[in-house]
């Protein structure tokens, strides 16, 4: 895989003053390479409420770095532990949501044994993505008035899902850096 020489042969960046990190999930699959996208829950309080994103969350007081927030809600938001499941590849740029300025710290993994992915309350479904089955394109959201960049896949039950956002830019932070 390219993408673990590409970050393998760089320094790794200063995820300081991160206050979340999620993980970018990658295994070989039937259509090449796939990403573990998670469809969050409906809630009333949470602005990411419906959308699509990637294992991750808030960094505790708990955590011993951003990376242990990004493995601990990995295992808690779909079942199993990146680092025992894979390689832990390392450490995209962090990123600044720009709905809420959130600093993100994104930490990518090769999955590499078989897991069973087990959806905590948080998200609605999660499912492996090939990549060779995403369509880029602009599209319109609720939350900006303009269209945006995004990718755009089915979900298992054969719902649109549109990757944009912040999980649009640490997909595409990892596919160039692969290059």
């Amino acid at each position: 895989m390219r993408l673990a020489a590409a970050l393998d042969a760089r320094l790794p960046p200063a995820s300081t003053g991160a206050v979340a990190a999620v993980m970018l999930c990658l295994r070989d699959g039937e259509h090449g390479v796939e990403v573990l996208l998670a469809r969050r829950a409906e809630r009333a309080d949470d602005p990411w409420s419906g959308h699509i994103g990637l294992p991750g969350g808030r960094i505790d007081a708990a955590d011993r770095s951003p990376l242990a927030a990004a493995v601990r809600e990995t295992v808690e938001e779909v079942g199993f532990d990146p680092a025992r499941c894979g390689t832990l590849l390392g450490a995209l740029d962090p990123l600044y949501g720009r709905m809420n300025a959130v600093l993100v710290a994104p930490f990518v993994a090769r999955i590499e044994q078989p897991v069973a992915v087990r959806v905590s309350h948080e998200l609605a479904s999660a499912w492996w993505a090939p990549f060779s089955l995403m369509r880029a394109r602009s599209v319109a959201v609720a939350e900006v008035p303009y269209d945006v960049p995004a990718l755009v896949t089915d979900d298992p039950s054969g719902q649109e899902a549109v990757v944009w956002g912040m999980t649009y830019r640490v997909v595409q932070s990892a596919v160039e850096l692969a290059g």
